[in-house]
């Protein structure tokens, strides 16, 4: 019976495995084509509001290279961030 629970979850992990690369293969033809059809306004407010708060966050955290070269010191939380803070 073990083996068969064993070969359920290598199966069920192969599934999770075919969506993760469907989702990577289709996102990167679709998401250019939703861009195009996006009127100027529409644009603006995606990028204004999502892909700029972003890209700080990244340059605020890579600019930390001890967070990945020394032994970890976890820096405080405030428990009220917004959800793309935390």
């Amino acid at each position: 019976m073990k083996s068969e629970e064993a070969i359920n979850d290598f199966m069920s992990h192969i599934d999770a495995m075919r969506s993760l690369i469907g989702f990577v293969t289709v996102l990167p033809v679709t998401m250019p084509h939703v861009m195009t059809v996006l009127t100027e306004q529409q644009r603006k407010n995606i990028y204004e509001h999502c892909v700029i708060p972003w890209i700080n966050f990244n340059r605020e955290l890579y600019s930390k290279p001890d967070m990945y070269v020394d032994a970890p010191t976890p820096t405080p939380v405030d428990p009220n961030c917004s959800p793309l803070e935390l």
